[in-house]
């Protein structure tokens, strides 16, 4: 169940003061896809599709109850960083009152930190998002209400590597720029 207590809210105030924390992880191809949190029971399909069903004589009810105002707390593609690392939409509040479809696109640019003593591979991206809003009462355009992240990764990687400094490199850039200075002043006078 995507939300235990909706039920619970549902039957005792028409507006709930909590919501759902939804949290899990997945394995992904490296490919395009998606994932999302929409309203209704999860039916399987034929080839691992799915579809949600709600029903039939509540639909309108449930749909108008339907609420799709969201935090995400955080959103980590790949391994963690021991240090703390930002993410584009960690914090990010997204609150409506109507009946909407919110859209997420993520580019995802793989990144790879390594320093002397270990390696992470996480996934650096950016996001546009869109909402529709959704007419529930024109029964030919019913759109799915519900919360999408759609991604996709970029063709190339993003390498940082963490080096310790000598004072070896530190002596041959003080030369250079000693070495450039005496040039540059040795052509003007």
């Amino acid at each position: 169940s995507q939300c235990r207590k909706e039920r619970a809210f549902h039957k005792d105030s028409p507006e709930p003061t909590d919501g759902c924390r939804i949290s899990g992880s997945f394995i992904a191809l490296k490919s395009s896809g998606n994932f999302h949190v929409a309203p209704g029971m999860v039916t399987n399909g034929i080839g691992g599709s799915h579809s949600h069903t709600m029903n039939p004589f509540t639909l309108m009810d449930d749909l108008r109850k339907t609420r799709l105002s969201h935090t995400i707390h955080s959103l980590t593609f790949g391994t963690g960083l021991s240090e703390p690392h930002s993410n584009t939409l960690d914090g990010i509040t997204f609150r409506t009152i109507d009946i909407v479809r919110h859209l997420y696109y993520i580019r995802l640019v793989p990144s790879i930190y390594r320093d002397e003593n270990q390696e992470f591979r996480i996934y650096q991206y950016s996001v546009t998002n869109h909402t529709e809003i959704i007419n529930i009462d024109d029964a030919l355009s019913l759109q799915l209400p519900g919360i999408f992240w759609k991604y996709d990764f970029t063709p190339m990687v993003v390498k940082v590597e963490r080096r310790e400094k000598y004072f070896t490199h530190f002596l041959t850039r003080l030369c250079a720029v000693v070495g450039g200075t005496w040039v540059v002043l040795g052509l003007v006078y």
